[in-house]
């Protein structure tokens, strides 16, 4: 442990420096412009504070290291050992938290708005907080200091947004995405999402191929579990797993007819978006159950949506006694609602059970 801590203060020492030195050179020059000297000396002293706190607050906010503890390895306790030391989140240490230090990081950030890791930083600490709002606009900060060609700034940026509304993926966010593995086909976290993407537009070969290049990248527990469980079910492996459901199931699949009102067809676009969504009755804030992309040039159409349809592994349409329906025709491309879009809406109880006609007959405002 005492050899990670040096290792650790001698890094964050040569990332102080790599800042600091630069500026105090520039304070020391001849013909620097007093106002220039001072705003050198300033902000010299800014990364000496700003910079060692921000990094040991995130730490202390996200290790799982057993601080007092004489392991090698922060996961090398047994779950049986009951003489286990807290860690340092659990400690009740007096350093300060992350969200007590973001105020500074954000000053900061508005005398120097072009530090880009600052600001990827400030997204990141967000997102930790669930502020997914707030991350989403210091990503979208870093994404226009780099003009959109920085793989890595592209894929946490998108990251933010599906945090915050899981139907992004099918749209600006999956557009993200692909941007990112456009520039860097090996970024583990656009490959990860862009699979997910690529699974629910059933796309299953793409999906297969991007989930299991992240697959051998060796990710954590969780996420490698849900890649595997999905990579069966590609495979029609079989395994135990909500998303191995069956289309042949009654319980699991709804049928839905879809058509639009005579008198709106005319302000169809044959290659517009067609999105169907399933939210839980009564629930209209949150990302729906199930989403379903098509396109308006296929309506009228019969389409079944089942368990297998849903948003993530783990959420079952069956499971709910009531559900809402929205139809939506999206001229802007996004499953977001825009003015002008054509939508229609119709409840369902699987108590009645039975198919769903679905007329789009209204226009959003």
């Amino acid at each position: 442990m005492s050899a990670f801590l040096l290792l650790s203060v001698l890094m964050l020492l040569g990332a102080v420096l790599a800042v600091v030195v630069p500026l105090v050179h520039a304070q020391t020059k001849s013909d620097a412009d007093p106002k220039d000297r001072s705003f050198n000396l300033g902000g010299a002293l800014s990364a000496v504070i700003v910079v060692p706190a921000i990094a040991l607050g995130l730490y202390a906010k996200l290790t799982s290291w057993e601080w007092d503890s004489d392991s090698e390895s922060p996961h090398a306790a047994s779950s049986t050992d009951t003489g286990a030391r807290p860690s340092a989140s659990a400690s009740g240490s007096s350093m300060p938290s992350v969200e007590e230090l973001l105020p500074g990081l954000r000053e900061r950030l508005e005398r120097e708005p072009n530090d880009l890791n600052g600001w990827r930083i400030l997204g990141r600490s967000y997102a930790t907080l669930n502020r997914y709002a707030e991350s989403i606009q210091a990503y979208k900060r870093a994404y226009e200091l780099t003009g959109g060609q920085d793989a890595d700034v592209l894929a946490e940026y998108a990251e933010a947004m599906i945090l915050a509304d899981r139907t992004s993926l099918m749209g600006e966010a999956g557009d993200l995405v692909e941007q990112a593995l456009s520039l860097n086909s090996d970024n583990p976290k656009a490959l990860y999402f862009g699979g997910m993407k690529a699974y629910f537009s059933e796309d299953k070969v793409t999906a297969r191929a991007r989930l299991s290049r992240v697959l051998a990248m060796s990710p954590p527990e969780g996420i490698a579990q849900t890649i595997e469980n999905l990579i069966a079910e590609i495979d029609g492996a079989g395994v135990s797993s909500p998303v191995t459901a069956s289309v042949d199931e009654p319980a699991a699949g709804i049928r839905l007819s879809l058509s639009v009102a005579p008198e709106l067809a005319s302000r169809l676009s044959a290659s517009s978006p067609l999105f169907v969504f399933a939210r839980q009755a009564g629930v209209s804030s949150g990302p729906p159950l199930a989403v379903v992309r098509r396109q308006a040039g296929e309506l009228p159409l019969t389409m079944q949506l089942t368990d297998r349809d849903a948003m993530l592994p783990g959420t079952k349409l069956s499971s709910f006694e009531s559900l809402q329906f929205v139809a939506r025709v999206s001229f802007g491309g996004t499953p977001q609602a825009q003015s002008g879009d054509l939508f229609g809406e119709r409840q369902y109880s699987s108590i009645e059970g039975g198919d769903i006609s679905l007329v789009i007959d209204k226009v959003v405002p």
